[in-house]
């Protein structure tokens, strides 16, 4: 029966000694905080303007927010010489806290078309040393309303936070039939052919823009 008192006291003084020994050791090392992510320098909206070869929204203009430290989203208008075009689109910049990042992104854009170009090709000849040019084939098509998907990557230049520079590769993507519709003339003309799908929207982008900040 004396067995039973002798065993509380004695688990009273473990519990006892542990509590001390709790009280004098020194605290865990706290985990250190996370590192936080780099600020962009790029604001949070901008104005830009585009120009270039098989561009998005060719020579034109466009809107773009910034979503994320990373990802912009944009909308744009503008024209070229197989018609107008206006879409949307959004971009991914691998650096946005440097002053120069490479960025990936892609464009889904509706070209308006336009109707009755005409289209003359050149040949040449040459008679006592002089070469002459002389008209070659002729041709009137339609340029028909298409959908486009353009896919493109590219570089980014902050020097400051209102102003950046833009420079971009990329290849649009015609989305259904063929955007050339063959009037009247010579069309089965190979170089008539190779000069209208020259002109037609979509193929390979070489663009070049700016950006200026609104806020």
């Amino acid at each position: 029966m004396n067995s039973l008192p002798t065993l509380l006291a004695g688990l009273g003084l473990l519990l006892t000694t542990a509590a001390a020994h709790a009280q004098n050791a020194p605290a865990a090392d706290v985990a250190p905080a996370l590192k936080p992510l780099a600020a962009s320098r790029y604001p949070t909206t901008t104005l830009g303007l585009g120009l270039g070869w098989g561009a998005p929204y060719g020579w034109g203009v466009e809107l773009a927010y910034l979503a994320t430290t990373n990802l912009d989203v944009n909308a744009g208008v503008g024209f070229t010489i197989t018609g107008g075009k206006f879409g949307i689109g959004t971009r991914y910049f691998f650096h946005p806290e440097r002053k120069v990042s490479a960025f990936v992104g892609g464009n889904l854009v509706y070209s308006t078309g336009l109707h009755d170009i005409h289209i003359t090709t050149n040949t040449t000849s040459s008679n006592g040393g002089s070469t002459y040019y002389a008209s070659g084939d002729d041709a009137v098509v339609n340029y028909l309303p298409t959908q486009l998907l353009h896919l493109r990557g590219g570089v980014r230049w902050q020097p400051i936070r209102r102003f950046a520079m833009l420079g971009a590769l990329g290849y649009g993507v015609v989305l259904g039939g063929e955007p050339v519709q063959y009037v009247s003339g010579n069309f089965n003309s190979q170089s008539v052919r190779n000069f209208a799908n020259l002109l037609a929207p979509g193929g390979v982008e070489l663009s070049f823009g700016v950006a200026f900040g609104l806020d």
